[in-house]
Parts: structure tokens; C-alpha cells; sequence
């Protein structure tokens, strides 16, 4: 049973990691008529995919598998968030430019930019076919900067996150990999 838990938990905080960095791709303008439809008809898309019930779903179900009350979930649930932002934000440190251009997209109904300035710096001397070493160790070194402090960033959510769970609950949470 407890290995069912501990699978069943892993597996949704790796779904909504997965869909969540996935969401703004999804989620950029249609600029063909069908993206996100699946084709004429509208079927198999993610066209309709709303990042914030599947939060509220998984939420949900985190605080059932942690058997968390509505008033513990009230001081829990804004961290497990700060934990889950801050982990993506590292994962996509990069791979968003590399993959997606950069720029800006739509989300959830606002333009946000995606690709921070200190990525699309480096990106942007990376493209240059006359960039030397001088060029590209200050953007180099400001990448790296970057990435530390989302990484201290991520460090901080977790610790603050720790201090309200029981051993139970952490060993829940490093298992199912929100937690180091």
C-alpha cells in the first residue's frame, strides 16, 4: 500500500511538472486556426488545458495523500506552490530559448516573458558567427548568476517548506521527488 502511495504521489508531481513546463508552448496565440485543436473538430488537443484546475487538482489530491487538514492545507499549499514554481523556473533555466526561440507568449490570458534577459543575452551572442571568447565569457558568467540564484531560490522554497511538515511527510515529498 505505502508503495502505491509513494508511486502514485511521484507520478502526479511528475505529471503536473510535465504539463506545466509544457503549458506555454500550449498555451501560445493560434496563429493556424486549429493549434491546440487536434485538427479539424477539435479532438485530442490541449486547446482547452487550464493550468490552474490541474493545480487545484493536484493539490487536491497532494493534501489527501499527506492527510493534511483544510487548516494545516492553508499554510502547506502557497509552499508546495513556491516549490513546484521555483523547480520549474530551474528546469527551464535555458531549454526554453533553445526550444522555443525565446520571447514572449500568452498564458493564462496575460503576455508574460519567458526567456529571461540574462538567457537571451547569451542566446543572442551565441548566433553570431563572428563571437569570440571576450564576447561570450560576460554573458557566460551572467547565465551562470542567473541560475545560481533560481537554484538558491529553489533551496530557500524547500527549506521553508520542511519546517512546516512531519518526517512523514518530507520522506513523502523527497520520494516523490518535490523535495531533495
Amino acid at each position: 500500500m505505502k508503495k502505491l502511495f509513494v508511486s502514485a504521489l511521484a507520478g502526479t508531481v511528475s505529471a503536473l511538472l510535465l504539463l506545466a513546463s509544457q503549458n506555454v508552448s500550449a498555451q501560445a496565440p493560434d496563429q493556424g486556426g486549429n493549434r491546440g485543436q487536434g485538427g479539424p473538430g477539435g479532438k485530442g488537443g490541449r486547446g482547452n488545458f487550464d493550468p490552474a484546475a490541474m493545480m487545484d487538482r493536484v493539490m487536491g489530491e497532494m493534501q489527501k495523500q499527506l492527510k493534511v487538514s483544510d487548516d494545516e492545507w492553508r499554510v502547506m499549499r502557497p509552499l508546495v506552490e513556491g516549490v513546484f514554481t521555483k523547480s520549474r523556473e530551474v528546469r527551464d533555466v535555458g531549454i526554453r530559448s533553445m526550444m522555443y526561440g525565446g520571447g514572449t507568449r500568452q498564458r493564462s490570458g496575460s503576455t508574460q516573458t519567458e526567456t529571461p534577459r540574462e538567457v537571451q543575452a547569451l542566446k543572442d551572442i551565441l548566433e553570431r558567427d563572428t563571437a569570440g571568447a571576450n564576447d561570450i565569457k560576460p554573458r557566460l558568467d551572467a547565465f551562470r548568476e542567473y541560475k545560481a540564484k533560481k537554484e538558491a531560490e529553489l533551496k530557500d522554497a524547500r527549506e521553508k517548506l520542511r519546517v512546516v511538515l512531519t518526517a512523514k511527510q518530507e520522506a513523502q515529498l523527497v520520494l516523490a521527488g518535490l523535495l531533495d
